[in-house]
Formats: C-alpha cells, sequence, structure tokens
C-alpha cells in the first residue's frame, strides 16, 4: 500500500512539473493561463468599425471599400496586469492581377481571372509613339514594358509609368523583340539581329551578351525564365533555346518543337511546374521535361468558326493559362491548355492587339495596432506597432486596433477571433513607518513605539518583522503595532512586510536615545499641502523636567530660529502658529530641559498653494458630425500635483457621469448616443484644495449638412460646405490642404530625418481622430503617432519619418501620404526615390546543430566591382544583452551573387528568443542587416519547434499529459477499489463459515 502511494505522489509531481515545463515552452514564463477573447459577433460588436463590418462570421472590409478599421472594445483586466501576446484567426487572401498591353499604349487590368477589364492607364509612354513589345514584372512586382528600344517601368501596379531607359543598345538600332527577367531580377532582350542584351539594374544599364544566339536561325517569338533562372526562348524555326549564365551562351534544346507542322510560334510560357507551353496561332504545344520533348496539347483552343490567332500566352500563380486573340478576345484554361473557355470579347473596347501580358499576386493586408491604458477610457494610450506574440505591456486597460486593406474591394482581409493573454500583476506590498520618527530623539529607552500601517493591493501580505541596526531579524507576529527596548546612541529601525509570492517592501527611520532628554514627536504640517497662509505647527514633548521648546524653518528663505517657547508643557500637544506666502517649506522643533540636555527632531516638509489650477477649454465646441470619437482638448497649469475630470450633459439628462482624464495629456476623446445639444463640463482640483472649471457647448448632427451661407455652394465669401463626391469603392474625402513637399532620395532600409507636412481642414466642420500613414505603396513606411482632432479652418503641423524597408523594390514612389479622419480622408502625393548598396546581403535561413549556429546568409554585387566585406556579428539576446560577438572576411566578385555559411559555437545556456545582427562593411560602404531567430533547446529531440506550432504544441501537450495523468490516477484507483473487493469478499466468506462452525 505504502509503495503505491509513493507511485501516485511521484505521478503527479511530475505531471506537475511537465505541465510547468510545457507552459514555459509556450511563453517563456508562467502566464497566459487567463485570456480575453472576441469570438463572436456579439463580442465584435462591442468594438467600433470604420468601413468594416461583421458579416456573420468575420469581421471584413464593408462591400465597396478597400481600406477600414476595426477598434476593439476596451478590456478591463481588474488590476494592473502583464499584457503577454495577441493571437488571432482569419485571413489575408491574395488577389491575382491580369495585366495586358496593347497597341494604343493603354494598359489594362482583370481582378477576376481574366472576366472583366479595367483600363489602368491610357497611354503609358506619354507623348511617345503608341506601341508595345512585350511585357514581363521583377520579383517585387513591379511591371515592364519593352517597346522597340524603350524600357518603361511601373511600381504601382500600372498606374504611374516611368522610362528607364530610351535607348537601351545605344547605336546599334536594332529593336527588341522579347524581354525576360528571372527569379534575381536580371533582366534579358533578344532584338531582331537575334544579339542578347542583359541588364543587372533594373534596366538602367545593358551590355551585350551574345551574338546572333541562333546562328540566324529567325526571329525570336516567346521568352520565359523557370525557377532556376534557366532562360528559354523559341524562334521562327520552331526551335527551342536555352541559356543558363544569363543569356550568354545558348543550347540547341529542341530542333522544330512541332514536327511536321508549319514552322513558327507566337509566344511561350511557363507555369509553377516548370512545364513549358508555345502559342503557334491556333496550337497549344507543352514540354513537361524543360523543352525536351513537346507535344500538341490542343490544336484549335478557340473552336471552330473562330479563325482569330492567338497573341500572347501567359500563366497565373495557380497554374490558369489565357491567351489573347486578334480579336481582343480572352481564353481562359483551369487543366494545362487541355480545355479552353471563353472568358472575355473584346476586353479593351477595339482598342487593338494585344503585345504583352503578365499575371501578378497582390496579397490583402491586416496591421495590427495596440495601446495599454491607466484610464477607464484609454485615453491616456498611445497606439502602436508592437511584436504581437511578445507584447510585454503592463496596465489594467488594454485595446486594439486592426487596419484592413485590399488591392480590390471585391476581396477583403478578415477577421475570425482574437484572443489576448495576460497575467494579472502581483505588487509588492506598502509599509508606511510612523513611529520612531525619523531624526526623531527620545529621552528613554524602555518600550519604544513600532507604529507602522501595511497595505496590499492583491490582499496576499505573509508576514511583518524588523530589525535594528541591521542586527537580527524580529518577527512582528500579526502585522501589528508593539514596542521594543533600545540602547542610548544612534540607531536605524528597519519594518519589513512580503506578500506570499515573496515580493518585499520596507521603511526605515534613523533616530537616537538620550536618557534623560526631551522626546519630540511631530504631528503636522508633514508633507502636506494647503490652500491657507494660517499654519499651525503641532508637536508633543516628553520631558519630566522640560524647559524650553523652538520653532526653526526656512519661512524667510534660511533655516534658522523663528520662535521659542518659555513653558511648553510635557506629554501634551504643543503648537507654534505663523501666517505664510505661498511656497515650499521646512519646518523642525528643538527642546532642552532644566538639566541641559538638547533634542530635536528630523526636518518636516509642506506646501503652501492658495492659487486656482489655469485651465484652457478649446473643444468640443460647434457643430459635430459624427457621434463616435469626439475630441476634447483643454490645457492645465498648477504648481502642485492635480486631478482633471469631466462630464456631459443632454439637457437636463446626464449623457456621461464624472470620468477621470490625465491632466498631462491635454486632449481625450469621447462618444455620445444621439443627435442633440450637449455641455460638457470640466473640473480640475489640486493637491491643496484650490479647483477651477469650464464649460463648453456642441451639438451633433449626423444628418447631410447644410451650413448656410449664399446658398452657392462655394468655397468663398462665406458659402455653404462643399464635399467631395467619394470615387466608387473608395473612402469619402475631405478637404484638407497640404503644405509643398520636396522630392527625397533614400536607400532601401534606411529611415528619412524628421518630415513635417502643415495642413489646414478646409472643411466647414469638425475633423476627428486625424493621423497621417502612408498611401498606396508606401503603406507601413510612414511613422507618426500624432492624433489630432482638427476645427474648421484650423493649421496643424504633423511630424513624421519614412521608413523605407529592406525588402522594398528599386525606383520612383509617387504615393505619398494620406491624412486620414473619421469623416473621410485626402492624400499628398510626392515624389520617393529608392537606391540600393553597391552590394546587398539577405539571411536566409539558419539552423541549430548542438551547440552550434549554422546561418546561410547570401550577398549580391550590383555595382560591377570587386569587394573585400568584413562581417561583425553578434548574438543578443531579449532583454538586449550581447551574449556572443564575432567576425569574419569574405570576398565578393564583380556582379557576383554567391551564397556563405556561417557558423559559430552557442553560448552556454542559449535557449529561447535572440536577435542575429550583421554589420558589413568593405572600407566604403557600411550597412546593417538581422533576424530574429529562435534557439529550440539541446535537450529536446525529434522536435522541430517554429512560431507556428509553438501553441499546438503547448495546448496538445497539456491535453496529452493530463490524459496520462488521469490514466494513472484511474487505474490506481480501479486496483485500490478492486483489491477492497476482494478483501471484502474474502472477509464476508470466512465469516460465513465461522458462523457455520458456531452452529
Amino acid at each position: 500500500m505504502k509503495r503505491r502511494v509513493i507511485e501516485f505522489f511521484v505521478l503527479f509531481f511530475l505531471l506537475v512539473f511537465l505541465l510547468a515545463a510545457v507552459q514555459l515552452l509556450r511563453f517563456g514564463s508562467f502566464t497566459g493561463f487567463i485570456i480575453f477573447q472576441d469570438v463572436t459577433g456579439g463580442d465584435f460588436a462591442n468594438g467600433t468599425y470604420s468601413y468594416t463590418e461583421w458579416n456573420g462570421s468575420a469581421v471584413v472590409l464593408s462591400s465597396g471599400q478597400t481600406s477600414g478599421t476595426y477598434t476593439s472594445q476596451i478590456f478591463d483586466a481588474g488590476d494592473d496586469s502583464t499584457w503577454h501576446n495577441l493571437s488571432w484567426s482569419g485571413g489575408e487572401p491574395a488577389i491575382e492581377l491580369l495585366f495586358a498591353v496593347d497597341g494604343a499604349a493603354d494598359v489594362w487590368n482583370s481582378f477576376d481571372l481574366g472576366t472583366t477589364w479595367n483600363l489602368v492607364k491610357d497611354d503609358y509612354n506619354g507623348g511617345n509613339p503608341n506601341g508595345a513589345t512585350y511585357m514581363d514584372r521583377n520579383s517585387s512586382s513591379d511591371l515592364f514594358i519593352l517597346h522597340n528600344q524603350d524600357i518603361w517601368t511601373s511600381p504601382d501596379s500600372g498606374t504611374t509609368w516611368g522610362l528607364v531607359n530610351d535607348d537601351y543598345n545605344g547605336a546599334e538600332g536594332q529593336n527588341g523583340y522579347v524581354l525576360g527577367i528571372d527569379n534575381s531580377d536580371n533582366f534579358v532582350i533578344i532584338e531582331g539581329d537575334q544579339d542578347v542584351w542583359k541588364s543587372t539594374d533594373f534596366g538602367v544599364s545593358w551590355t551585350k551578351v551574345a551574338t546572333n544566339f541562333n546562328g540566324g536561325n529567325g526571329d525570336i517569338f516567346g521568352i520565359t525564365v523557370d525557377s532556376f533562372n534557366v532562360i528559354f526562348a523559341v524562334d521562327g524555326a520552331a526551335d527551342v533555346w536555352n541559356s543558363f549564365d544569363l543569356g550568354t551562351t545558348w543550347n540547341l534544346v529542341k530542333d522544330d518543337y512541332n514536327g511536321g507542322n508549319p514552322n513558327g510560334a507566337t509566344y511561350m510560357a511557363r507555369n509553377s511546374s516548370g512545364d513549358l507551353f508555345i502559342l503557334h496561332n491556333q496550337d497549344i504545344w507543352t514540354s513537361p521535361d524543360s523543352g525536351t520533348t513537346w507535344g500538341l496539347i490542343n490544336d484549335d483552343y478557340n473552336g471552330v468558326g473562330d479563325s482569330n490567332n492567338g497573341k500572347v500566352i501567359y500563366a497565373d500563380s495557380n497554374d490558369n493559362l489565357y491567351i489573347a486573340d486578334g480579336s481582343e478576345d480572352v481564353y481562359k484554361s483551369a487543366d494545362a491548355g487541355l480545355t479552353w473557355t471563353s472568358v472575355a470579347s473584346n476586353m479593351n473596347g477595339g482598342n487593338g492587339e494585344i503585345f504583352g501580358s503578365v499575371a501578378i499576386t497582390k496579397q490583402t493586408d491586416l496591421t495590427f495596432q495596440v495601446r495599454n491604458c491607466s484610464s477607464a477610457n484609454c485615453a491616456d494610450g498611445t497606439w502602436q506597432a508592437v511584436d504581437l506574440s511578445n507584447l510585454n505591456l503592463v496596465s489594467q486597460y488594454f485595446q486594439y486596433k486592426i487596419s484592413f486593406m485590399t488591392p480590390d474591394s471585391g476581396t477583403s482581409p478578415l477577421i475570425e477571433s482574437v484572443t489576448i493573454d495576460y497575467d494579472l500583476v502581483n505588487t509588492a506590498p506598502n509599509v508606511n513607518l510612523f513611529e520612531p520618527q525619523d531624526g526623531g530623539s527620545y529621552g528613554y529607552n524602555e518600550s519604544l513605539s513600532l507604529d507602522f500601517s501595511t497595505y496590499d493591493a492583491d490582499g496576499n501580505i505573509e508576514s511583518c518583522w524588523y530589525n535594528i541596526d541591521w542586527g537580527a531579524d524580529v518577527l512582528i507576529v500579526g502585522c501589528v503595532n508593539t514596542t521594543f527596548d533600545i540602547s542610548e546612541g544612534s540607531h536605524t529601525l528597519v519594518v519589513f512586510v512580503n506578500d506570499t509570492l515573496g515580493l518585499e517592501s520596507n521603511a526605515s527611520a534613523s533616530f537616537s536615545v538620550v536618557i534623560g532628554a526631551p522626546t519630540i514627536s511631530l504631528s503636522s504640517p508633514i508633507g502636506t499641502y494647503s490652500n491657507s497662509g494660517d499654519v499651525t505647527f503641532r508637536y508633543t514633548p516628553i520631558d519630566i523636567d522640560l524647559n524650553v521648546c523652538e520653532l526653526w524653518g526656512d519661512f524667510d528663505g534660511v533655516f534658522s530660529l523663528n520662535s521659542t517657547d518659555y513653558s511648553p508643557a510635557s506629554g501634551v500637544e504643543n503648537v507654534f502658529s505663523l501666517n505664510l506666502n505661498d511656497g515650499t517649506y521646512k519646518w523642525n522643533i528643538v527642546c532642552n530641559d532644566t538639566l541641559g540636555n538638547s533634542a530635536t527632531n528630523g526636518n518636516k516638509t509642506f506646501y503652501i498653494d492658495r492659487v486656482a489650477p489655469s485651465l484652457s477649454l478649446t473643444e468640443p465646441s460647434g457643430s459635430k458630425s459624427s457621434r463616435t470619437g469626439i475630441g476634447l482638448t483643454f490645457s492645465v497649469n498648477d504648481s502642485s500635483p492635480v486631478s482633471c475630470l469631466y462630464n456631459i450633459y443632454q439637457g437636463a439628462s446626464v449623457e456621461i457621469a464624472n470620468t477621470s482624464v490625465a491632466c498631462s495629456l491635454g486632449s481625450s476623446s469621447f462618444d455620445v448616443s444621439a443627435d442633440a445639444n450637449y455641455v460638457l463640463n470640466f473640473y480640475v482640483n489640486d493637491s491643496a484644495g484650490n479647483s477651477n472649471s469650464s464649460s463648453s457647448s456642441f451639438s451633433v448632427s449626423t444628418s447631410s449638412e447644410d451650413t448656410g451661407g449664399d446658398g452657392g455652394g462655394g468655397t468663398g465669401g462665406g458659402g455653404g460646405v462643399i464635399l467631395q463626391t467619394p470615387e466608387e469603392g473608395q473612402p469619402s474625402k475631405v478637404l484638407i490642404g497640404f503644405s509643398d513637399m520636396e522630392e527625397m532620395i533614400l536607400k532601401r532600409g534606411s529611415s528619412s530625418d524628421v518630415l513635417s507636412v502643415e495642413i489646414v481642414n478646409n472643411e466647414k466642420r469638425f475633423l476627428n481622430d486625424c493621423e497621417l500613414e502612408g498611401n498606396g505603396n508606401l503603406a507601413g513606411w510612414v511613422e507618426s503617432e500624432q492624433v489630432r482632432g482638427l476645427s474648421a479652418g484650423e493649421k496643424f503641423e504633423f511630424n513624421f519619418k519614412i521608413n523605407v524597408p529592406s525588402d522594398s523594390a528599386f525606383g520612383t514612389y509617387n504615393d505619398g501620404i494620406v491624412i486620414k479622419c473619421s469623416e473621410g480622408q485626402a492624400v499628398k502625393q510626392f515624389r520617393i526615390t529608392i537606391y540600393r548598396n553597391p552590394f546587398e546581403s539577405k539571411i536566409n535561413d539558419y539552423e541549430r546543430i548542438g551547440g552550434m549556429l549554422r546561418v546561410n546568409y547570401n550577398l549580391e554585387e550590383y555595382s560591377g566591382s570587386s569587394h573585400d566585406i568584413l562581417i561583425e556579428y553578434k548574438l543578443v539576446d531579449f532583454d538586449g544583452v550581447e551574449r556572443m560577438i564575432g567576425s569574419e572576411s569574405v570576398q565578393l566578385g564583380a556582379s557576383e551573387t554567391k551564397d556563405y555559411v556561417l557558423e559559430f559555437d552557442l553560448p552556454k545556456d542559449s535557449f529561447g528568443e535572440f536577435k542575429l545582427e550583421f554589420k558589413f562593411s568593405d572600407g566604403s560602404v557600411e550597412f546593417t542587416d538581422s533576424k530574429d531567430i529562435f534557439l529550440p533547446s539541446t535537450g529536446i529531440t525529434g522536435l522541430t519547434i517554429s512560431e507556428s506550432n509553438k501553441k499546438t504544441l503547448s495546448v496538445t501537450g497539456v491535453i496529452l499529459l493530463i490524459l496520462i495523468a488521469g490514466f494513472f490516477i484511474f487505474k490506481y484507483w480501479w486496483k485500490k477499489k478492486h483489491k477492497f473487493s476482494l478483501a471484502h469478499s474474502f472477509g464476508q466468506k470466512i465469516k460465513r463459515k465461522m458462523i457455520k462452525l458456531e452452529l
């Protein structure tokens, strides 16, 4: 029996240990078992939708919108808490965009797999002659068009275009026939005389790498590049060629791919599996083995009765194939070219033949911001972008906001649920020591009072104790006041309190004991604020032969004797009285007895403040067009600590009861329930009891505005409001003026200095919660923390920085910035040009092998020069401590792309989250790169730990361990019960036999 009890407890403690280990693996600490969740429409309804909605199963963009936000309810943990992580379920679906360019130099796109087409750019090349030759895209989805000898590019999905090179081959005069771009963004053009040209800088400069590569075999009609950067081309003699070195040398892969059919080809494409496709008029040929063998998969894709030949063929990311024919009809195949369906007729309205087509994938996007707050309305919180898996924020209140973005209003990102893990913070208890007083002097040494008080917000005080002169600790039973004996002389007493979780606080007092001398206890004023200059100093002296007591202080600027009492009473409260001006003062009492003994206490401080706080209330005022996010703007100033609150009345009814707001913020916001007239009352109180208040009237009307004026709808002469009509599917536009901004040139991966732009609200209404963001391709690049409500005609200067991502595409961006307010938005366009270093790095992946870390990285050279590169690296832990530092040197050749491996020994006990930081330098260029890594424990084998499976591991492991423990507990219980049943049955048999024997 004893053995089984021991086994039970061993299993129990093993379960506890394993649960703790799994929890530590999941969170890095013993946290995360308290959560808030938004999982239903009712949960999300507690938040605020802006151009978003609940569709029955998820939060999505409202119909026709391409951007919007959802702001959650304010979560109240009940006390200060550590907010650990935010996890969510939902999706950011990708959108397949098809692009085509026609003979009229117009660019078209399709969001629905070729069914409908939209004119993106009318005349991409402006004043140049109409036309196009070929179209392709790079790895960043920038579009490129080859037109004879010109190369044009668009960084914003075809909206704006710039001329990269207007004569790529100089004096040679040949026109380019095809343009191919590999996965490393190397460009290849094959021209009319079959010369091959290459560019490694996005088409800016070109080098001839091959002359008449196919030996006079005829014009090139199609080109494509596979995932290994092998280039394939097909010529007019129906021969297929490939190149493994960016067009320098070429190999004949297939002589006459279509056998006995007439020679020729029209266009070439490749799918994600590497299958090649050649369109020749109305025939489609395919090769599954990189061009070695070919088969005719369809000999009349558009069927009987339609004699239009195909002009282009291309594949999207889902391996759908598309053909645009001579009548601008579009056909689609979902089975690798076997069968075809007409999806669009005359897609560009008779605008001319299609000369190039390409497909790119655009992601919808969800961006989270959070804020933690100490006030219930979160007015003191600041929105910030953080690592959602490691929030590490401490406060009582928490809120999140999600920005939704999509390139097409027909497809929205979605949020199905949000979960927030947090733990209540265990705060240390508080202790205040009243006796002995710090600086006090006592004339006796027995039964001195030890008077103190304790408080713990968590209510888990465990014990109290004290020591004198850092001697032995003395337990205070029940944490109640007590007495102590002490020797004559100077001493220090420290009283301690701790809680059940081990947090501890203390308070101390230094005092002296002179037996026979007076004992002095000071009562008031001590650390207080008063709004009266009449001050009474209260003290209690004790001495059997007390003679005189003196009031000392710095009441006239110098600490000196002020007043003397020649007949003080012992054992009772005595007083001195003064009238003082506003200020901060120190005071003390000195007493003497008839034997010449003298004593004093420690200096005490108090404050006099008779001036009421200054208060300026500027918002809300006037008429508001929204019930939500109404701005509160104020300014408070005082010499002592202050507190602020406001309430709002709708007539005689309370709309918002007294609500505290941080005085130092100067702003907040609130919501009201209905269109009506309101009065906001604002109050400020200082620590001395002085107060001030102000009121402001405002109204709310969410109906269509008509502010009167001249009735003509003009913007001058006091006319009515002009609101721009929003474009279909776009947020409302508001009238905001911007100051001019200069063109900027920034390096990829760098940040600008602090920039500023002055805006003016040209609406005749208040604009709420205006904030600055990046527009279009610059979304996420702009860093600005200011949120501002703007009165009609008000000017305000927004400060911001531009942070260029390290993976951004090179080129010129015209997207600019957008001011988003609750009522709408306005865009300011300006030009940003992004350039790169002569060589750049990319950290690919890493692997822990025992006590060693192996890192694979890549360097690519762009300037055409070789480099001797010093690489300094360091491993930094979660707390910012550098755990390991090292360096190595490498060589990188001109125009070379090279993979490298870095290996180094890890410090002991390297487990958890780290940042691997690199600095690359060749003596003239220096830049940094970094990668967040997670190092699994070397004690765990056979398991790969990643961000995506940590939570699954934790939850699954906990469930599995509980089931295992439950099995063993049940097994122990069953055996015990079964054993008892057997014993009971056996006992009953013996008993019956004994009865029979007695009979």
